[in-house]
């Protein structure tokens, strides 16, 4: 499909509150005994000198370089909304497989459009959804508490009840993100000429609402992951002249 030209690009910014301990999982570098078996994502940071300078800029004590730091992909975020509103508008074949051809559907045209169609029939995605990082606030409320930024936040022991004879087995350890942290980041949109703008914006909202509804992240179902998702009005950083 011809997406004709690219007419404006724009972008809002989103922030993330963790109302309840969120668990998007990373890996761990090594298993040790008694430690953490499923960590959070973390991300390198490419220029930790900087960081470091902010916060010892809002505190009289010196804080030791952050190299690693917990943060919520983009993609996480991105395909948590697509998947909440795919399963609100049912739209899947027979087989269980997400539709990936809108077949005359301008609804999940629209859908196919703004989060991308594996079948390449819609033209460029018009969405993307950058890394969300901690703010600075919360970087320095998680060393205040003496967290280990680099390591382990908050832990949470999780086991399986037998439930033939009441006993516990098999526990783990899980890392989260504690309750009251905050995460920043941005959407970009592409509007092409033949787009319809405010179904785009419609939609977002849409997904904004579906996540504040449920969750983000694993063990949803044993309360992990309640957010507040805000979402910033869009804003023109680009337009054809």
């Amino acid at each position: 499909m011809n997406n004709t030209g690219l007419k404006k690009i724009m972008k809002a910014g989103v922030r993330i509150k963790v109302l309840t301990g969120m668990r998007i999982g990373g890996s761990s570098d090594s298993v040790e005994i008694g430690g953490i078996d499923q960590p959070v994502m973390r991300m390198e940071v490419t220029d930790a000198s900087v960081i470091t300078t902010e916060l010892n800029n809002e505190k009289d004590k010196e804080i030791k370089i952050l190299k690693r730091i917990p943060y919520i992909p983009g993609s996480s975020l991105k395909g948590r909304m697509r998947g909440l509103i795919e399963l609100s508008k049912k739209w899947y074949n027979d087989n269980g497989s997400v539709k990936v051809d809108a077949e005359g559907d301008k609804e999940l045209e629209t859908h196919l459009k703004l989060f991308g169609s594996p079948a390449g029939n819609v033209g460029a995605t018009r969405l993307a959804v950058s890394d969300l990082l901690p703010t600075k606030e919360t970087l320095l409320s998680w060393i205040d508490a003496g967290l280990d930024v680099e390591r382990e936040l908050e832990v949470k022991p999780e086991n399986v009840i037998n439930r033939v004879t009441g006993k516990a087995e098999h526990p783990r350890y899980m890392e989260r993100v504690p309750a009251g942290s905050e995460f920043k980041g941005e959407i970009t949109l592409l509007i092409f000429d033949n787009d319809d703008e405010d179904k785009f914006k419609k939609e977002l909202e849409e997904a904004v609402n579906l996540i504040n509804a449920t969750f983000i992240g694993g063990s949803g179902s044993r309360g992990y992951g309640k957010v507040s998702l805000e979402m910033d009005n869009f804003d023109i950083v680009w337009e054809r002249s």
